[in-house]
């Protein structure tokens, strides 16, 4: 089937092409004639002129008459016009059907490749025009410009969607640490409860109210009213709040919320270079990026001879530079290169939702801060976080 149509395309246009030549040699010839007829009028008068002195017209009138002749050519010449003007339309009009049999299957195929397209993004707005070739070139521009119109919309959804996914990424990373640092504070909690309740005691059985035990037990209150008022805090924002802070107050408090840990006998953790920096950010947020680094590192180094866990602070002229580095058991270059995809994790089932570093990464990037990891297996971790530079 496809061959025959293509023989029945082939055959139009060879024979077009042949009428055009056989009408290009008949123009040729009949103009050389013209021309070879004006000529032989021409000899003619200047030979009887020489040989007789008289003009044609003067020995035998209305024979040879040149108005008839010049009536003749133009007549000629008018006929030799239009037929060529005959033969430019019609080799106009086989040019164009050609022009029609080779493009049209081209541009159906790319219209029915926008209608493919444009049912896998589940739309119904492409508008079905004949098949003459104005109207499926207007149908393929059409197409084409609801398909991108459409593309783009699909683009903003998934968007939209990336965005929705990230929060809940983040909200759910927030629950997991929050589930951790429960374990602290009620760690935290326990020992300024057991003095108070030490105190109690005492001032029972001496029946007196002591200053000094009395200031004693006003600072265990209020650290207990701390830790809960900063969980509380926690625990209730949603969404991200920029505002001027102090990203040492941050790391400080960061430290606080896995003091339990740190306590423990072989923990050591070195700070330097914590000084004035401010920046606009979220102090939530960035307390939930430097609690998981540092959680992390806690348990990293767990295991290991030497528990140490360094946090350097510089500045320089490009902004703020904090690394968190530990002397713990490392990573490979696997673990390395998958450490900041969502739900991905070293940790045992039921200690780790993989959601830690992903979130760390997300909340970082708000902050048009970048972080940056090495590690190497038994040579411990260090991630190096960097912020612009402070605000006026």
């Amino acid at each position: 089937m496809v061959i025959s149509k293509l023989s029945k395309q082939l055959a139009i246009f060879v024979s077009l092409f042949i009428f055009a030549i056989e009408g290009v040699v008949f123009i040729y010839s009949y103009i050389g004639k013209e021309k070879e007829l004006r000529e032989i009028h021409r000899v003619l008068e200047e030979d009887i002129v020489t040989k007789t002195g008289k003009h044609f017209d003067e020995l035998h009138p209305g024979i040879l008459d040149n108005n008839d002749i010049k009536k003749r050519l133009q007549l000629f010449s008018r006929n030799i016009f239009f037929l060529v003007l005959l033969i430019s339309i019609v080799t106009s009009i086989g040019v164009l059907y050609v022009f029609r049999l080779l493009a049209g299957k081209r541009i159906n195929q790319i219209i029915q490749s926008n209608r493919h397209i444009d049912e896998k993004l589940d739309t119904k707005d492409l508008i079905v025009i004949d098949n003459s070739p104005l109207n499926e070139i207007s149908e393929l521009i059409i197409s084409r410009n609801l398909m991108i119109q459409k593309i783009i919309a699909y683009q903003n959804n998934i968007e939209d969607e990336v965005k929705k996914l990230e929060e809940q990424i983040i909200q759910s990373a927030k629950m997991s640490a929050i589930g951790e640092m429960t374990a602290s504070i009620l760690h935290d909690i326990k020992n300024p409860l057991t003095s108070l309740d030490l105190h109690l005691q005492q001032m029972q059985y001496q029946k007196i109210v002591a200053s000094e035990k009395s200031e004693k037990m006003e600072k265990s209150m209020l650290k207990m009213k701390s830790l809960i008022d900063r969980m509380g805090q926690y625990s209730r924002q949603s969404k991200f709040v920029k505002q001027k802070i102090s990203l040492a107050n941050v790391i400080r408090d960061s430290v606080g919320f896995v003091s339990s840990k740190i306590d423990k006998t072989g923990y050591i953790i070195k700070i330097s270079g914590i000084t004035d920096m401010t920046i606009m950010g979220d102090p939530i947020a960035l307390q939930q990026v430097f609690t998981n680094l540092l959680s992390n590192a806690l348990d990293a180094v767990e295991n290991t001879p030497m528990k140490m866990i360094e946090i350097r602070a510089s500045r320089d002229e490009k902004g703020y530079t904090i690394d968190i580095e530990d002397s713990g058991i490392g990573m490979n270059d696997e673990t390395l290169a998958s450490i900041f995809q969502a739900f991905y994790t070293t940790k045992p089932i039921g200690k780790g939702t993989g959601l830690g570093l992903s979130s760390v990464k997300q909340i970082l990037s708000k902050h048009e801060a970048t972080i940056a990891v090495q590690s190497q297996l038994d040579h411990g971790t260090h991630f190096s976080i960097h912020f612009k530079a402070d605000i006026t």
